[in-house]
């Protein structure tokens, strides 16, 4: 997988290491760097409102699109987010949560569930914010998030909760905490088998189609987008 952007991530090493395979290209131009700051400032953000509700431990903000829930032994908050790497989803709990002014400031993050899921249709590298109307996502085990239907929850992207944006950006990972938690060879593996994947479907797709039905298929219309060239 060939990896085209000005920026560098942690698992960028694998493409040199695997002998430069350009077979998929993974266009990451436009990427930003992710770091806690720019993480915690997304989470505050959001659609610019939040709520405040009142907690085990006091005043603790509450953001309507998020599943933010509390520890059962401690009380402690915790929020749930999700990082796809093509059919790599790893769902991931930020705790230890420091707030100022009802602001998140800083967390830890841990590693609740790493898996599979082919039906994601998104970026091949996004976050995730998740909730579900089948299920309490924040009460789900480790093991029953392995064995749970993605396909009943919602996904909204981390970076673009405001919907402000025509493409959420690509976030780079290096600096927010994840390379800790993530072994590089599994973001990089999930990335391409989901390029690869894709590439492979929009094959098969247009096997023994003319140039024409082609782009018919890509959303052209053939009255009005070609021309009879003398």
């Amino acid at each position: 997988m060939k990896i085209i952007d000005r920026n560098s991530d942690y698992y960028d090493y694998l493409w040199q290491q695997n002998g430069g395979d350009d077979e998929v290209v993974f266009d990451r131009r436009g990427s930003v760097l992710l770091s806690k700051k720019v993480l915690c400032d997304a989470i505050n953000c959001g659609d610019g409102c939040y709520r405040i509700v009142n907690g085990k431990k006091g005043f603790i903000p509450l953001f309507p699109y998020n599943f933010f829930s509390w520890e059962k032994k401690s009380g402690e908050p915790f929020l749930l987010i999700v990082l796809a790497a093509g059919f790599n989803f790893f769902v991931i709990k930020l705790k230890q949560l420091r707030y100022e002014n009802y602001l998140l400031l800083d967390f830890s993050m841990e590693l609740l569930c790493a898996r599979k899921w082919y039906e994601y249709k998104g970026e091949p590298l996004n976050l995730y914010t998740v909730s579900s109307q089948a299920f309490a996502v924040d009460k789900l085990s480790a093991e029953e998030w392995r064995k749970a239907n993605l396909s009943n929850c919602n996904f909204r992207p981390l970076l673009n909760l405001s919907g402000e944006l025509e493409r959420c950006p690509i976030p780079i990972l290096r600096g927010a905490g994840f390379a800790s938690i993530i072994p590089p060879e599994e973001i990089y593996c999930g990335i391409d088998e989901y390029l690869l994947a894709s590439k492979n479907d929009v094959s098969a797709e247009s096997a023994g189609l003319s140039d024409v039905d082609k782009a018919v298929n890509h959303g052209f219309d053939k009255r009005t987008s070609f021309r009879n060239v003398k």
